[in-house]
Parts: structure tokens; sequence; C-alpha cells
């Protein structure tokens, strides 16, 4: 994030309550990257520059290891995956109004 490189991270909002990840997700921001909590999140990806995704090749057993694509639909597709996600997630240290 020194040099320019923008990070966005979502976790879920349970990350409220594991004080390293939380300590992890504060640091973060502190340094300039931005980090949102959802209720509920997609299997992980990582996404770099719009042009390259990384996706667990099997989503309920990581260890099988990751899957990574430079196809332009797929990484557009899990691009429009995380910004759904991050629309709808708060910012970290906000509170996450309940609906009426």
């Amino acid at each position: 994030m020194a040099h320019g490189v923008e990070l966005r991270a979502v976790y879920q909002d349970s990350v409220r309550n594991d004080p390293p990840t939380l300590a992890y997700a504060q640091w973060t921001t502190e340094r300039g990257g931005q980090v949102r909590t959802s209720p509920m999140l997609p299997p992980r990806l990582l996404v770099f520059d719009r042009t390259t995704a990384i996706v667990p090749i099997d989503p309920a057993n990581s260890l099988r290891g990751p899957l990574c694509t430079t196809a332009p639909n797929i990484v557009a597709s899990l691009t429009t995956l995380f910004e759904q996600v991050w629309e709808t997630a708060v910012p970290l240290g906000a509170d996450r109004k309940l609906p009426c």
C-alpha cells in the first residue's frame, strides 16, 4: 500500500470477535487499506488488477489448492461478485444497521 497499491478486503462480521484477525484488519486500515464486513461471504477469492483471479479448487477443502485464472470472462464475473459484496458490506468499525 505504501507503493500505491489499493487493497480492499471483506471479512465476515464475526471478525469483530476474533482479536488476532481484528488486529490484522485494523493494521490494514491504518496503512491505507479498506476493510469492510458482511454477515455472509462467497467462497474466498482474490482479484489482482481486474486481470487475474485466484479461487479455491474446492471451497469446502482449501487444502486441494488454488485455481489461478486470467480468463477475462471468469475474472470479470468474480470481480462483479466482489463488487456486489463490497457494496452491501459495512466499513470496519461502523455499526451494522439492522432492518426495521
